[in-house]
C-alpha cells in the first residue's frame, strides 16, 4: 500500500493547546505544559509527533521525526538550550536525521 506522505490529517489532536507560531510552517508546535512541547507533523500520512522537555540548563528532543521539516530551526525557535536528542526506536530516517544534532549533543556532553 502507498501513501502520500503530504495528506493532512484531521483536526490536531493537540487543538485544546497553546499553538505556538514559528517560520517553520512543516510542524505545528503546542505548549502541553510548561516547558513541554509536541511539534505535530499533520501533513505527513502517519501524523508525526517529537517531543521537547526543557530544563534550566538543557532540553530533550524525544524523536526526530519523518525527515521532511527543518526540525532544528523549529525547535531553536522555542529554545536556545544545548539540545540532547532521545531516539525511541532505530529506523534509519530517525538516525539519519539525528545526524543533525549532533554539536548539540556534544555541547551537552561537555557541560
Amino acid at each position: 500500500m502507498e501513501h502520500d506522505a503530504h495528506v493532512t490529517q484531521p483536526k490536531s489532536p493537540y487543538s485544546n493547546f497553546r499553538r505556538i507560531l514559528t517560520s517553520e510552517d512543516w510542524f505545528e508546535v503546542y505548549e502541553l505544559a510548561s516547558q513541554l512541547y509536541v511539534f505535530y507533523e499533520p501533513r505527513h500520512y502517519e501524523g508525526t509527533i517529537v517531543s521537547l522537555v526543557i530544563s534550566e540548563r538543557k532540553a530533550a528532543l524525544i524523536d526526530t521525526g519523518c525527515g521532511i521539516g527543518n526540525l532544528r530551526a523549529a525547535v531553536e525557535a522555542i529554545t536556545d538550550k544545548p539540545v540532547m536528542v532521545i531516539n525511541t526506536h532505530t529506523p534509519c530516517g530517525p538516525i539519519w536525521k539525528a545526524a543533525a544534532w549532533t554539536t548539540w549533543s556534544r555541547a551537552i556532553e561537555n557541560s
